[in-house]
């Protein structure tokens, strides 16, 4: 049913505009930070133990994009920032004059995040065995919905 959807796409379906693109800012963060304790798994402990000031020197966003030699744009970012994040006169005008594109929008990017997130963290776990069936199924449905959604394979197909 419709309440086994992920929320963000619930909100999309509704026209929430605004809440789904703050629930895909929200999963942007979560692929960074899973990128991060996969690329170095003892960082994992690190994030778990932190304080607040441990997290603001070395986890909020900007800390992880400038380890990432460049795989997280700041735009992007940014562009996330602007439409889901605190209020602001420019992501409100993106939202409202641009409602049904930005419904659109963001469930291609809970999509494209959801994805990359997902593989970081099986990446991580890659020493349990159960984790390997499931990560076929998802690399199957990643590859057709690449395949029959333009706005994806446009992304999969930039330089």
């Amino acid at each position: 049913g419709r309440n086994q959807w992920p929320f963000t796409v619930v909100l999309a379906e509704s026209r929430v505009a605004y809440g789904a693109a703050a629930l895909v800012r929200q999963l942007v963060e979560t692929e960074y930070l899973a990128w991060a304790v996969t690329r170095d798994p003892a960082d994992a402990l690190d994030w778990l133990r932190s304080t607040k000031q441990v997290r603001m020197a070395k986890w909020q966003p900007g800390r992880i994009r400038g380890r990432s030699d460049g795989r997280f744009p700041n735009k992007d970012y940014g562009d996330h920032c602007e439409a889901g994040g605190h209020p602001t006169p420019e992501g409100s005008r993106v939202i409202l004059d641009n409602r049904d594109l930005w419904v659109e929008l963001s469930l291609y990017e809970a999509c494209l995040h959801g994805a990359s997130t997902w593989h970081y963290l099986l990446d991580a776990f890659e020493s349990i065995e159960a984790v390997d069936a499931s990560h076929a199924r998802l690399d199957e449905t990643i590859a057709r919905w690449r395949n029959r959604d333009r706005a994806a394979s446009w992304q999969s197909n930039k330089p």
